[in-house]
């Protein structure tokens, strides 16, 4: 199945059964390296037959899965040979709660296909499920009520990936409800508190209104976004990244940045916050430092409609950066 950036979104089976070897995600990476010779697994994410969503690539990553749709296509694939077998129940609800969280916060993903819904790919037979069906169920999209006390960390879990599955709860409400827990650290087996999380939740009270960000929530990072930064790290808010050096991180922040020599209180205040080190100067290693801190994928970069700046974002409107 795809999501896409433009007017379309993809559904895919590997085409493999359940509970064969290597029907699975590392297996298709596998499969993608050694025998296509690609860069990695053509997917972003990958539903197992237990429910577990494994986030594979960066939505902002070009990957391999849907040809000359690639630009814009975000693709998901689901465990399975759907010729013989059908979806199970978990993955079923994995599927809704994952299309409808990228699709709330992604507004650009507008639209759904199966892989042979793309033109070029009319002759391959996959999804072979009614992934319509499936989607359109009643109540398919759980109430946050309805969530479980607490999860189970599955292999290739991350505070991001358990909250994108999870009805209007952010990484830093996991955080605050699981204080003892290293975001970075997470084991298999582990169990992490949701209930908690629940009561997190867009909450912040009286006390901390004057500090709450009135933020568009688009994962670009210009002018608002650091004025709120600043607000929230108690520097000048002025909305400008001073005394930059230009690399690729300073060139996708879209607004309010100088370049020169010298350097910004705001980012010296940001790494100091997020343990990179103070020079004032915005780069990779701080932007690591930053990813890390905010439970997205750690890669060094802001790409565009970025998640760590989405993650942001949504920290600052709640005041709980």
């Amino acid at each position: 199945m795809n999501l896409s950036r433009q007017d379309n979104n993809c559904f895919a089976p590997q085409l493999t059964k359940q509970g064969a070897g290597g029907s699975n995600a590392e297996g298709y990476a596998r499969y993608h390296v050694d025998t296509h010779g690609w860069p990695g697994i053509g997917y972003h994410y990958c539903i197992e037959p237990d429910g577990t969503i494994k986030w594979c690539n960066d939505l902002e990553l070009r990957t391999y899965h849907v040809g000359n749709h690639n630009n814009y296509c975000v693709g998901i694939v689901l465990t399975g040979d759907f010729r013989y077998e059908d979806p199970t129940k978990e993955q079923e609800d994995s599927l809704r709660r994952l299309v409808y969280a990228l699709q709330k916060e992604y507004s650009s993903l507008k639209h759904i296909k199966g892989h042979h819904e793309f033109s070029g790919y009319e002759w391959k037979a996959c999804q072979e499920f009614d992934y319509k069906k499936i989607l359109n169920e009643k109540g398919s999209i759980p109430s946050q009520s309805s969530l479980p006390s607490t999860y189970k960390i599955q292999e290739g879990d991350t505070f991001w990936s358990i909250a994108k599955g999870m009805k209007d709860l952010s990484v830093d409400d996991l955080k605050k409800a699981n204080p003892k827990v290293d975001p970075t650290k997470l084991r298999v087996g582990q169990v992490i508190n949701l209930g908690k999380a629940k009561k997190y939740s867009g909450s912040g009270g009286s006390s901390n209104k004057s500090k709450k960000a009135n933020l568009k929530v688009d994962g670009y990072w210009g002018t608002a976004t650091t004025k709120a930064l600043q607000k929230a790290l108690g520097t000048v808010q002025d909305g400008v990244i001073s005394n930059q050096s230009r690399n690729k991180v300073t060139a996708a922040i879209v607004s309010g940045i100088t370049f020169g020599n010298g350097s910004s209180t705001v980012i010296r205040a940001l790494q100091r916050k997020v343990g990179s080190k103070a020079d004032g100067l915005l780069g990779p290693n701080t932007v690591r430092a930053l990813q890390k801190h905010l439970g997205t994928p750690v890669d060094g970069k802001i790409g565009k409609a970025s998640l760590m700046v989405t993650e942001l974002q949504k920290s600052l409107i709640k005041n709980i950066f």
